[in-house]
């Protein structure tokens, strides 16, 4: 049981005596005063005690909290708006300051909602601050993360007054990049990297925090994105609405950060360089001691122009670290890891103290060039030595072919015999072929019925009852090349969900069962049955371990997600409940696949078949509470639906998810 009294508010450390200055942190001494926060040692959700706030910002605040149940350490963001948003009577509730502004409260927690939502998305990428759950209370959203400890690269820096040498500062923010490089490739932008949001622990590693900017982006043409942006760091783009941003935008902010830290100097806002470019290059810096490669690395991503920027973070990487081309090499969506090995100048590299000087920077950036030279003639003794004994190569390379070329004739003459097989060779082959280039083709062409028609062909292809006694694989050459695309094809579907003007996210699907239009109801029913049914397929293959089960529970919860955004966002177009618009496109494309003739059959409503899918409805629910209890209500006071209440699955996950988060509606 934690005695509150041995408790402190300020980093939630125990003391032995109680009324005393902490000798960890300094409370009360040393706190922060932050003006309508919560009373210290609230209890939020019946497990957190939270303590004394961390920071406010514009549209919250933080506080550092103990979850009881484990004593551990975290940090809870409240939604709380400036100027928007007071406490009630009882010090605890939040509500809009006045009835003008409660429309613009209620945007604003979905916004909040979704750096929540953002931050589970990257819960497998290191150094980003994660996110463990997020809690409705109080009228207003929590957002439970993981306890960074330090301070921020700004305070660190204003505190030192020294510069970073230049080995200092690429072990720093290596790992930043890697994660950079690993949120892009998920389709996420942070929008907002500046010291201030680079936390520096003990440990002397770096993590990015606050995504209160982050959205998700596309590489279409007309991608744009809101206008949010930190002065000094935000490339010119980010000054206006209608200007594309994508990875080239954090490329931009992350070289500010890292130029910065090698001069001092806090580079000029991008609106000011627009109308007359005073920025110094870093390589006419005088005093600095730095690589040609990092010099011209940090110029290029300075640049103006979007387009003369690198594209994105791993050509950035190629050329700061020349000597390590594998730390930027393609990181896989659901695996971002770090570069394995390091020289031992950057193992032990440690931040700048008081009495370092910027000319030290000198011997640390030799290296690089060293080690290419010794790559490079390394790679020519090699080889060398090989040129001197031909034979040996040849002798040993006649072997190897021989060998090989027995396997395949004892293969070819048992195998070909096989009844079939020159019928399995000569048409399902390039079927498959076929089929994968028809649905590439969509994607790349953004044909809406080529695309359906496709993924008809693919349901067509597994027969589709996987988990029943009569599946197996007759034709595994057709079946491994399809099932080998399905997480591509799932995370395109994902990323160009809008560029396929979809009928179900363009319509209030709840009218579904009254469209009087016969040819607009058989299109939402085609779409959904024909997305549903292919992301149950995906599904099915990873609960029988075809495909990696964590990774697709994640593709398919972002396919809901994506899906809810497109839809809430027509109906709030239209004036429309967002919730039930949202949550009502996700429903229709998941029980439709239900209801399609050939996906029910033998193996669909056994719960052990569903796991994989349950999990991404669980994931998905997780951001969407709130929609959850709205959509539940709603389809229980309803008959438009009558036809699927008997066996409504998603209804009884809903239900679930209540329960095990005792939700109240």
């Amino acid at each position: 049981m934690v005695d509150i009294d041995k408790l402190c508010p300020g980093c939630m450390q125990h003391l032995k005596d109680s009324n005393t200055t902490c000798p960890h942190c300094g409370y009360p001494e040393k706190h922060l005063t932050v003006k309508d926060s919560l009373p210290i040692f609230s209890i939020l959700a019946g497990k957190y005690l939270l303590g004394a706030p961390l920071g406010k910002g514009g549209f919250g605040i933080t506080y550092i909290a103990m979850h009881l149940p484990d004593e551990k350490i975290v940090a809870i963001k409240e939604f709380f708006p400036a100027n928007l948003a007071v406490r009630d009577t009882d010090n605890e509730t939040v509500v809009p300051a006045d009835d003008t502004k409660a429309v613009y409260y209620r945007t604003g927690m979905k916004s909040f909602s979704e750096e929540g939502r953002i931050l589970y998305l990257l819960s497998d990428i290191k150094h980003v601050v994660h996110v463990a759950e997020q809690i409705q209370a109080n009228n207003t959203t929590y957002l439970v993360m993981e306890y960074v400890p330090g301070i921020s690269l700004k305070k660190y820096m204003k505190q030192q007054q020294e510069l970073f040498s230049e080995q200092e500062t690429l072990t720093l923010m290596q790992p930043i990049l890697i994660a950079l490089q690993a949120m892009h490739q998920k389709g996420i932008l942070h929008r907002d990297i500046s010291p201030e949001n680079l936390m520096l622990s003990p440990d002397n590693t770096l993590t990015l925090i606050d995504f209160g900017a982050a959205r998700t982006f596309s590489r279409s043409d007309d991608d744009n994105l809101t206008v949010i942006l930190k002065r000094g760091y935000a490339p010119e783009e980010q000054y206006h609405s209608n200007s594309r941003q994508g990875p080239w935008t954090d490329l931009y902010a992350v070289c500010a950060v890292m130029y910065q830290m090698l001069t001092g100097i806090l580079p000029q806002e991008a609106s000011a360089r627009a109308e007359e470019d005073h920025l110094t290059p870093i390589s006419r810096i005088e005093g600095l001691s730095l690589s040609p490669s990092t010099c011209a690395a940090l110029e290029k991503g300075l640049q103006m122009d979007p387009m003369e920027r690198y594209p994105d973070i791993g050509a950035l990487m190629k050329v700061l670290y020349p000597a390590k081309k594998e730390a930027a090499r393609e990181i896989t969506d659901n695996s971002p890891k770090e570069t394995q090995e390091m020289d031992a100048s950057e193992k032990n590299a440690e931040l700048p103290k008081p009495d370092v000087k910027p000319e030290g920077n000198a011997a640390s950036s030799a290296s690089t060039p060293v080690a290419d030279k010794t790559c490079t003639h390394h790679a020519q003794q090699s080889s060398s030595n090989t040129k001197e004994n031909p034979d040996v190569g040849k002798k040993k390379h006649k072997k190897i072919i021989i060998a090989a070329a027995a396997i395949i004739l004892v293969f070819c003459f048992f195998f070909l015999r096989s009844p079939g097989f020159s019928h399995l060779y000569t048409s399902l082959d390039p079927y498959a072929n076929s089929l994968i280039k028809q649905m590439n083709d969509a994607f790349e062409s953004q044909d809406h019925d080529l695309l359906l028609s496709a993924m008809d062909e693919v349901d067509n292809v597994f027969g589709w009852t996987p988990h029943s006694d009569e599946y197996n694989r007759p034709h595994s050459i057709l079946t491994d090349n399809i099932t080998s695309a399905m997480p591509t094809w799932c995370k395109k579907l994902n990323e160009h969900l809008d560029d396929f003007d979809f009928s179900f996210t363009n319509t209030f699907c709840l009218d579904y069962m009254t469209l009087e239009d016969e040819y607009y109801k058989n299109r939402i029913t085609e779409e959904t049955r024909t997305i549903g049914v292919f992301i149950t397929m995906n599904a099915a293959l990873a609960n029988e371990g075809t495909l990696d089960a964590n990774n697709t529970q994640n593709i398919i919860s972002d396919i809901y997600n994506t899906i809810y955004r497109s839809a809430s966002s027509y109906g709030y177009s239209l004036g429309l409940s967002p919730e039930l618009t949202g949550m009502g496109a996700v429903y229709l494309t998941y029980i439709m696949a239900f209801e399609h003739p050939d996906t029910v059959a033998s193996w669909q409503w056994e719960e052990e078949n569903l796991t994989v899918l349950h999990d991404a409805l669980k994931n998905f629910f997780y951001f969407h509470p709130e929609s959850v209890t709205v959509f539940l209500d709603y389809f229980n006071y309803t008959d438009d639906f009558s036809q699927f209440k008997a066996n409504d699955d998603f209804m009884q996950q809903m239900k679930l998810f209540i329960d095990e988060n005792n939700i109240s509606s």
